[in-house]
């Protein structure tokens, strides 16, 4: 009776991940002259148009990598600070609204080809999140679990296929995503002129009482050897160090709030010392409580966008670890994070 109930219930998942995966790839594909092809609207597609396109000739290029939490990153900003030191460099700020390591993979091979002169990665915890849930090992699983299903099942048969099935890596993201739509998903700030455009808007800055309530969860980042999207960063450095590409890591900034939530701080920064004591010669800073008590936060992740003389500190601070890369003991600036403490409060 159970294994009847169990594979009633097997047949139904099955039927609705099915209906789902079908209304999944009509989101994000469309069909063009008899070929499906990814919807011009897709986050992939404008990175790879970006990144394909003809740059100037002898263009010296900075790319600014990371999620929506680099977004406020003022490109314009950051250009003009450069060349108060006389480093005439053009900085594209490439971040991807809910962007983590092990996706950021995918376009690598493309920011590679691009030639850029530096790349600046901004990380927090947030992006080397694991899956923290467990499960009862007295308890027999009849349902496999749809991560499951595209990572040990699908993923091989899919591996040659035309098709980029990626998104049903996250099936409940995109369908949160399909029906609701999520804050910024689609948004990619690639061309600078975009900023002074955004300046113009006045973004609401959030007041000490929205702060409080606001929510950001917390996942684990352990155990280090199995963080698949640390394994993926350090593929990343990798490459980027093959293709003689330097590479220059910062903390992103957290408000306080968030701060004072973390469970253990201390476990973000056994994380960073793996890093930088496998990567010594990759500079690493960070911001991570700088703004902490600034009134500067759109919530609890992001500062908020472009609002003149209160948020250029972070383009400043971040053109700031350039200048001192490129020419050393230009400007005045605080330790590489090897030699710092976290003070979360």
């Amino acid at each position: 009776m159970n294994q009847s109930v169990a594979l009633a219930v097997l047949v139904a998942f099955i039927i609705s991940f099915s209906i789902l995966s079908l209304g999944l790839f009509l989101y994000h594909y469309k069909l063009e002259d008899g070929t499906w092809v990814l919807s011009s609207d897709n986050i992939l597609v404008k990175q790879r148009v970006f990144y394909s396109q003809k740059f100037p000739a002898n263009q010296e290029k900075i790319f600014l990598i990371g999620s929506s939490q680099i977004w406020a990153l003022n490109t314009i900003y950051m250009h003009e600070d450069l060349l108060k030191n006389n480093l005439n460099y053009t900085v594209y700020n490439l971040g991807v609204a809910l962007d983590v390591p092990k996706v950021r993979m995918k376009t690598i091979d493309l920011i590679i080809s691009a030639k850029p002169t530096i790349v600046v990665y901004g990380i927090s915890d947030r992006d080397f999140a694991t899956d923290s849930s467990s499960s009862d090992e007295s308890q027999v699983n009849f349902l496999p679990s749809p991560h499951d299903i595209i990572q040990d099942w699908l993923g091989p048969q899919l591996a040659n296929s035309p098709f980029d099935f990626n998104f049903l890596q996250s099936p409940k993201l995109n369908f949160l995503t399909m029906v609701g739509g999520l804050p910024g998903d689609n948004r990619f700030y690639a061309n600078p002129d975009i900023y002074a455009t955004l300046e113009q808007n006045n973004f609401p800055i959030a007041n000490n009482t929205k702060l409080q309530i606001d929510y950001a969860n917390f996942e684990s980042i352990l155990p280090l050897e199995k963080n698949e999207n640390l394994i993926a960063f350090k593929k990343i450095i990798s490459k980027l160090h093959e293709n003689k590409i330097p590479v220059i890591i910062f903390v992103i900034p957290q408000e306080r709030h968030r701060l004072e939530h973390l469970p253990d701080p201390n476990v973000f920064n056994l994380f960073l010392n793996n890093i930088s004591q496998e990567y010594p010669d990759v500079p690493m800073y960070s911001l991570w409580d700088r703004y902490a008590d600034m009134n500067i936060w759109e919530d609890r992740r992001h500062v908020v966008m472009n609002v003149k003389n209160t948020t250029r500190v972070y383009s400043d601070d971040v053109a700031k670890i350039i200048t001192n890369y490129l020419s050393p003991n230009t400007i005045e600036l605080d330790q590489p994070l090897s030699r710092w403490t976290f003070n979360v409060g």
